[in-house]
């Protein structure tokens, strides 16, 4: 939110202007978080790839799951979910201005 003036609003019309960038405001950060989530499920797809071809090459042992639960921190059915909504809305870059949440999206 903006700053409120330092005396306060004296009218319904003072405020909506400092309304209105609030609303705007909150309307980007709620659609630069659904677009954070793709591009963090983008990742992780490509870290699975990765993880995929050092497991054909003899390079790790372990699976997927417990690599990024031990290296990342990140529980496998949430990294699931994640990848599965990259997978799906990163070729459609209009997505990324919805406002809707990461779990509004994955439902």
């Amino acid at each position: 939110m903006p700053q409120t003036p330092g005396g306060g609003f004296t009218s319904l019309e003072m405020m909506t202007g400092h309304l209105k960038v609030g609303y705007t405001n909150l309307r980007k950060a709620r659609n630069a978080v659904l677009g954070s989530h793709i591009d963090y499920g983008h990742a992780l797809n490509t870290a699975f790839a990765q993880h995929e071809l050092e497991k054909d090459l003899g390079r790790t042992k372990t699976t997927w799951e417990v690599w990024l639960k031990d290296n990342i921190g990140i529980s496998a059915p949430f990294g699931r979910k994640l990848r599965a909504i990259a997978a799906l809305l990163q070729p459609y870059p209009r997505f990324r201005f919805l406002s809707l949440s990461f779990s509004e999206i994955y439902s």
